[in-house]
């Protein structure tokens, strides 16, 4: 009777080294589009753009958008803050 090979398999982490391994990866900055596009300046962001360029949370932006402290354009189903609106809130705050 043949003996079935056993297959070699690479020794498993452990729990801990896998939570170690996601603690200590360095973190990338969010991907944020630039600002101005073929030398003209944006006149909108995107809820995470806004975040990102403002340093808030999105939650806490979303927040405020729907508490209606902040003004944003709808088209479609895009929610875009204004660049002006974005300033005149981290003003008023």
């Amino acid at each position: 009777m043949p003996v079935a090979s056993k297959k070699r398999t690479q020794p498993t982490r452990t729990r801990a080294a896998n939570v170690h391994a996601l603690l200590t990866k360095p973190s990338e900055p969010p991907a944020v589009r630039p600002s101005k596009i073929d030398g003209v300046e944006k006149l909108t962001l995107g809820v995470a753009q806004g975040a990102a360029a403002s340093g808030l949370s999105k939650r806490f932006l979303w927040d405020e958008i729907k508490a209606g402290r902040l003004r944003t354009v709808r088209i479609g189903r895009r929610v875009l803050i204004p660049v002006g609106a974005l300033k005149e809130f981290l003003k008023l705050s």
